[in-house]
């Protein structure tokens, strides 16, 4: 068929229909701290890494899931010792398909994330620990961090990840959902150990103390936003501010009250 007098017709030009990967809320920084390892102990290897192994101040790739090392990585974080942690502190690349996508996944899996992180054994000794051959690493190299199914380290997990973007009650929800779970697998544990004759382990003891400290010391802040609310003050109708100035809707309180007694159930 011929064309129709009179008619110009366009040169095609292909289209395409592309999907593009929604990109996280604006509040949304993608800072993150994750625990990679915990140090003094026996790990599922088999190991102990001496605090002194870990290169503190150098910054490693956060790689993709399972240690895909042919891959992009999905972040950088800089190494340190705090206690008995060993901390990757860092930030995702938000601005990737892969690193909003690691965001999203480490958004929802919180702190039941495990680590792992790929190094070289620079100088290590053996050792015999509750009648077990153990490896006692004294220095090594780390290569990247990443998440991981299940990791060989003791308690490894993500600690932070920044979004000024999640619902306050979604946040209050999990955290009170996270922090009765562990207390629960505490308490698992102790019992466990009781039967078998024995008390939790000295790292174990250590670690719950510490986050008795810093149970403490929320729930010693919460009381102080809690004390300083006052709903029906003039000017400031459904609104309270902290010891530190900080304007709360007063909608919110029963969030942090739920949110104090639990901790206090914890410290009970």
């Amino acid at each position: 068929m011929g064309d129709m007098p009179g008619r110009t017709i366009p040169a095609m030009e292909m289209e395409q229909k592309l999907f593009s990967a929604a990109a996280p809320p604006a509040e949304a920084t993608g800072e993150i701290e994750v625990t990679w390892a915990t140090l003094g102990v026996v790990d599922r290897d088999g190991d102990i890494i001496l605090p002194e192994a870990v290169p503190a101040g150098k910054t490693v790739p956060i790689m993709q899931w399972g240690h895909r090392l042919s891959d992009l990585p999905i972040g950088e974080a800089t190494l340190s010792v705090e206690g008995e942690r060993a901390v990757a502190r860092g930030r995702l690349y938000l601005g990737t398909t892969a690193g909003r996508d690691h965001y999203e996944v480490l958004r929802e899996r919180g702190a039941s994330q495990e680590w792992s992180f790929s190094y070289y054994v620079t100088r290590s000794s053996d050792d015999i620990v509750d009648g077990r051959a153990v490896r006692v690493i004294q220095a090594m190299d780390v290569l990247e961090v990443s998440p991981v199914l299940v990791g060989a380290g003791i308690a490894t997990r993500t600690d932070s990840l920044k979004s000024a973007g999640r619902p306050l009650r979604d946040h209050a929800a999990g955290l009170r959902a996270d922090l009765a779970d562990m207390v629960e697998r505490a308490e698992a544990l102790a019992a466990l150990r009781a039967k078998e004759g024995r008390m939790l382990s000295a790292a174990n003891r250590a670690l719950l103390s510490d986050l008795l400290g810093a149970l403490r010391e929320a729930a010693g802040r919460l009381e102080e936003l809690l004390q300083a609310a006052d709903p029906q003050a003039p000017g400031d109708a459904g609104k309270a501010a902290d010891a530190r100035g900080i304007v709360v809707p007063a909608a919110m309180l029963d969030r942090y009250a739920a949110l104090k007694s639990l901790a206090e159930e914890v410290l009970r």
